[in-house]
């Protein structure tokens, strides 16, 4: 450390630490314009200028760093000087009649000038006006006032040439490039905090200018809207188009994001109850200042005029609204009559990995009170799938692993469709490992993907025509093992007779996997969502090459696995799956067509979206007694309801998540719930009060609060939730118990002559709860609306580009677009999970041992 006097003030830092952001920290104002906390200076906009006793000249606090005894001064008159001089020929080719005005005198910066008979080009017709960094470093260096008047009659180049037009052909962005002050920000931004490289400088000299890809359109280049360009913007140059005139919010509030299950840190900034704004905050380590397009952008793509808003009973045309409680006690009256006649055997309870903990508790505890034990999620088969092998090869679910290691590891193997856009942010932290710490990269993934880009060459970019990711994987630990075994001990570990598989074109792979295994490893594996026993597959052999790469000791740390929804490892933790005797999702919906389940409660869940064989899901609920579903908005699941209620948005909820990481993270109430919209804890105890429970049943939650101090008493491992004011915290992890080697089954296509594989996942721009309603615009870029198809295959079948195309199996058939791409491979073709409300579940079957086969024709 080092002592360092700023201002006359004496202030320690870190020796070595940026000048700057040690003036920042120890609250001193000080312009920046160019300056990015952790990056290397840019020394570009030279307003950071300071004076240092012993120093020459007035050196750039950006590219200072500390020494102890250093004296600092932030404000003298040579300084502001310096700064009005360089703020001047920043401004020569800005918009700028405000920032210089020698009227500055009697009115400020951004507000209305009833002086100057220029109507536009002034701070108050700008959308970042009181936003602006520029304008405040103005404001500060006192341009504009009388020591800077020989700036005031010079003729702007900004006036005198032709400004470019803002483009505005993007749901997210507006680009005005006229605001442009060349600080660079945004391209460091988006080549070292994002690694996707989407910005550059185009020109040269004064034709110097910012541009997206190759000159184009922002959503011609490619940019994934992850906003981190705007965030670091200082003017309007770059700004989010939803809320580009809301000003500043009333408040902000953090909070967590809900999109996947990495559980991204965000600040939701609040006007009249409603959301306007989303920006990173400070919580999650792993995500820090980044997030991605669905946590930035959700708030704008649902809001409350979409959501439900009314309590009905009835089905169909025959639903009317009525009054909540009305609605609950009719609900509870049937439900009565149900378990009276036929018993809880006859109840079903369908639960969410986007509950939060004390939602799950309370629809845990309502389960208890009734005797169901017929009890599950939509993606509870994948979730168990995930359990089991975990278990089988650990003794535990819950790893000692830490995502915050993968941004270090010397070696990753990334397993999944597309990490980058299933869990965007993780996938941000793996090309950090290759960019910023020289590690090694192998990708194991249904498709070409951002990720390939990073993998240490073409031949480690692996992906296999018939989908079976989990045998690559299995092929890479059979060469690790045969290599290994005897000399490292692996020979010792239980079922190494079970590790063997084989794959073409692995050999180049497993030769850096070898090369590269004395160093920090993370295996990363983002199991299928829409295949319970391709997800198994994948977390069993991604164990067995832990073991392999890691050792057995280190192998629980080194595996990172990331559950399909938010709050999934919650969901599991809490029970909600089936007891004992009781039936899960898939054996639910075949009761209920068979007529031996009655009724069916659905908590925020979405088997219409989400379970396989969509013409049998339809068929289960609709011969259903009682179906009551409690949501946020009008899923077709809701569309076939007996009995609705509806509930508050995620951004209004009380509550905690466990993520991925297992980190146990706050949702904090933001905006205020939509007209007749309760928290589905209050609705769950409406129903447990007007039905009976047995004399030891626990008492049913009637508020979040409640639900977080009975879980916390009685899981351990939930304890801290007893805590007051708990933002995040970790959840205590035992470690593995065992190191086993698990066999692997093949889950690839089994395709005929003619037949393709189906590759599916989660997409990176389609708005969840949009899907879930049958939105046409859920993907506003349209990036994810087709399937793509290798041009090997659609050449061979006659069909272009954009044709209409026929997708067939399971006895089903749906019409996508045709997008022709080598980024899939060979004999077989991708569609996202969620286009048109899921519609790709219905070419999948219940229990499949295998991914899907398709028939592909062009449409007549």
């Amino acid at each position: 450390m080092a002592t360092i006097t700023i201002n006359g003030r004496a202030v320690e830092a870190d020796v070595g630490a940026p000048l700057v952001e040690v003036i920042k920290n120890a609250g001193f104002p000080i312009s920046n314009l160019c300056y990015l906390d952790g990056l290397p200076p840019y020394a570009g906009c030279r307003t950071c200028a300071v004076e240092v006793e012993g120093m020459r000249g007035l050196p750039l606090s950006c590219t200072t760093t500390v020494m102890d005894g250093m004296v600092v001064r932030t404000d003298t008159p040579a300084v502001t000087e310096m700064r009005q001089e360089v703020l001047a020929v920043i401004l020569a080719n800005h918009s700028d009649r405000c920032l210089t005005c020698h009227r500055i005198e009697h009115c400020r910066t951004g507000e209305i000038c009833l002086r100057d008979n220029e109507v536009t080009h002034r701070c108050v017709t700008c959308s970042k006006n009181y936003r602006c960094e520029l304008q405040t470093t103005c404001d500060a260096a006192d341009v504009g006032r009388a020591n800077v008047e020989p700036y005031i009659d010079e003729a702007r180049t900004y006036y005198r040439h032709q400004q470019p037009e803002p483009d505005r052909a993007n749901p997210f962005f507006e680009f005005d490039p006229q605001m442009c002050i060349i600080c660079t920000r945004c391209v460091r931004a988006c080549d070292d905090l994002r690694h996707t490289t989407a910005i550059t400088l185009a020109g040269r000299g004064f034709s110097t200018r910012i541009a997206f890809g190759a000159g184009g359109q922002i959503d011609e280049s490619n940019c994934d809207f992850c906003g981190a360009c705007v965030d670091v913007c200082p003017t309007a140059t770059l700004m989010e188009a939803p809320n580009k005139w809301v000003a500043r919010p009333d408040r902000w509030v953090t909070m967590t994001c809900t999109e996947c299950s990495m559980g991204c840190t965000i600040q939701m900034g609040v006007r009249d109850g409603r959301g306007v704004q989303v920006r990173p905050g400070n919580g999650n380590d792993v995500s820090r200042s980044q997030i991605c397009v669905r946590g930035r952008f959700g708030y704008d793509q649902t809001r409350d005029k979409d959501r439900l808003r009314a309590a009905t009973i009835g089905r169909g045309e025959d639903a009317f609204q009525q009054d909540g409680d009305a609605v609950v006690a009719h609900a509870a009256a049937a439900l009565r009559a149900i378990i009276d006649e036929h018993g809880p055997s006859a109840v079903g309870i369908l639960g969410s990995g986007q509950l939060t903990l004390e939602e799950l508790y309370a629809l845990k505890t309502l389960a208890a009170r009734l005797g169901v034990v017929n009890l599950d999620s939509s993606l509870g088969a994948v979730t168990a799938a995930i359990g089991d092998a975990l278990n089988d090869a650990f003794g535990s679910e819950h790893l000692p692993s830490r995502l915050t290691s993968v941004e270090s590891a010397d070696l990753v193997v990334a397993i999944g469709d597309d990490i980058s856009a299933s869990n965007n942010v993780l996938g941000v932290r793996i090309k950090d490992a290759v960019a910023n710490n020289g590690g090694a990269l192998v990708s194991i993934s249904s498709r070409r993907n951002p990720l390939a880009d990073y993998a240490v060459d073409e031949a480690h970019a692996l992906h296999p025509a018939d989908g079976d990711l989990a045998g690559v994987a299995q092929a890479l630990a059979t060469a690790i093992v045969k290599d290994l075994d005897v000399r490292t001990g692996l020979s010792d570990v239980a079922g190494l007779a079970d590790v063997r598989g084989s794959a073409e074109g692995i050999d180049a792979a497993a030769a850096t996997l070898l090369r590269r295994r004395g160093g920090s490893v993370a295996i990363i594996v983002a199991p299928s969502r829409t295949n319970a026993a391709q997800a198994g597959a994948q977390v069993r052999a991604a164990a067995n090459l832990a073991i392999a790469l890691a050792g057995p000791a280190d192998a629980p740390s080194a595996l990172h696995v990331l559950s399909p929804e938010s709050n999934s490892v919650g969901l599991r933790d809490l029970g909600v799956v089936p007891g004992e005797g009781g039936l899960n999702v898939a054996e639910m919906l075949e009761a209920a067509r068979n007529g031996s389940l009655k009724a069916l409660i659905v908590a925020r869940d979405n088997p219409m979206l989400l379970h396989p064989d969509r013409a049998a899901t339809i068929a289960a609920l609709d011969n259903l007694d009682l179906l009551i579903v409690i949501d946020e908005v009008e899923t077709e699941t809701v569309a076939r309801a007996t009995h609705v209620l509806p509930d508050i948005s995620s951004f209004g909820k009380d509550g905690h998540i466990t993520n991925a990481d297992r980190q146990i993270l706050r949702l904090r109430t933001a905006t205020t719930a939509q007209r007749n919209a309760q928290p589905l804890e209050q609705w769950l105890a409406g129903l447990a009060e007007q039905l009976p429970a047995a004399d030891d049943a626990p008492d049913q939650p009637t508020s979040p609060r409640e639900a977080r101090l009975a879980l916390a008493e009685l899981d351990g491992r939930y304890a801290s939730l007893a805590q007051p004011g708990l933002t995040q915290t970790r959840m205590p992890i035992n470690g593995a118990a065992t190191q086993q080697f698990l066999s692997v089954p093949d889950t690839g296509a089994a395709n005929g002559e003619r037949s393709l594989t189906l590759l599916t996942g989660r997409d990176l721009y389609t708005d969840r709860l949009s899907a879930a309603r049958g939105d046409l615009n859920a993907d506003q870029l349209h990036r994810s609306d087709s399937v793509q198809i290798n041009p090997a295959d659609a050449a061979s079948r006659g069909i272009e580009a954009g044709a209409s195309v026929n997708l067939a199996a399971n006895q089903t058939q749906i019409v996508l677009l045709a997008e022709i791409t080598e980024d899939v491979p060979a004999g077989a073709v991708w569609a996202s999970a969620l286009h048109a409300g899921g519609a790709v579940q219905a070419l999948q079957s219940v229990n499949a041992e295998r991914l899907a086969s398709v028939e592909l024709s062009a449409a007549d």
